[in-house]
């Protein structure tokens, strides 16, 4: 059977059956792995999100670290909210091998942070810079018990260190460079208000790409509390278990990102 591809989703297409290629040749590939002498049971990554990629441990084992079937697809030059979650006390390292050597250089690092809590919520920016071809590549995250992960300490830092406890996975990202492709760069537009007497945030959107769009609401402090696939231009988001304050709503769509105030 013939598969049809209309010009729409051609360059898509090719994308993806690329990306299918790059996949099989990421996991043959091999790279060095961190160690963690006393194991992961309450020091690992429990969940991580990024763009269309949302992960959850579950009840896979926090040994298990061969997740690059599962891929996030971005753009080259444009920045995406990333959240990991982490066990106790555990810091937060992101690696990409963008000139897949198979190794993860020090200007591969892409985040690092300790936050001493005992279930840390790492949520920050992730931009992938302009110039990275369209490819797929290997990224890593790693939990480190007291830890960075990036600057030396006895508790292990590195894309491949010895570490006392942690745990780190691997996943796949595929670039897409659209550099002398036209296509339309503008930030996608929405408006948003806030309903006091049903405690409903009502979200009008425009520009909307749905196999792609996205809503994500943060605190004042940048920690994602929802994010949601959009499936329709109008979205209701109840903030009835929410304290008043400032927010931020993140609207993606298409590989663009509006963010606007909210307050309730």
């Amino acid at each position: 059977m013939t598969t049809k591809i209309s010009s729409s989703n051609l360059l898509y297409s090719a994308i993806v059956i690329t990306g299918i290629m790059f996949c099989t040749n990421l996991r043959s590939q091999n790279y060095c792995d961190p160690t963690f002498a006393n194991g992961c049971s309450q020091w690992h990554t429990n969940s991580m999100t990024l763009y269309n990629l949302n992960w959850f441990l579950g009840a896979n084992s926090c040994m298990t670290s061969d997740y690059t079937a599962d891929t996030a697809t971005l753009t080259a030059g444009n920045t995406y909210p990333m959240l990991v979650s982490n066990g106790d006390w555990c810091g937060c390292g992101v690696w990409i091998d963008f000139n897949n050597d198979n190794a993860f250089d020090s200007s591969e690092n892409m985040y690092h942070m300790y936050i001493a809590s005992q279930t840390a919520q790492h949520s920050f920016n992730l931009v992938i810079p302009a110039n990275i071809s369209t490819g797929v590549y290997r990224m890593r995250v790693i939990a480190g018990w007291g830890s960075d992960t990036y600057t030396v300490s006895p508790n292990g830092y590195g894309p491949c260190g010895a570490y006392q406890y942690g745990n780190f996975n691997d996943f796949t990202v595929h670039v897409s460079n659209l550099a002398g492709i036209n296509t339309n760069n503008t930030a996608p537009s929405f408006t948003a208000q806030f309903i006091a007497e049903t405690n409903d945030l009502v979200v009008n959107m425009n520009d909307l790409v749905l196999e792609k769009a996205t809503l994500q609401l943060c605190d004042v402090n940048g920690n994602i509390i929802e994010t949601r696939a959009v499936t329709q231009n109008k979205e209701l988001m109840n903030l009835s278990t929410q304290p008043k304050g400032l927010y931020f709503l993140r609207f993606i769509s298409g590989g663009k990102i509006n963010t606007i105030k909210v307050l309730k």
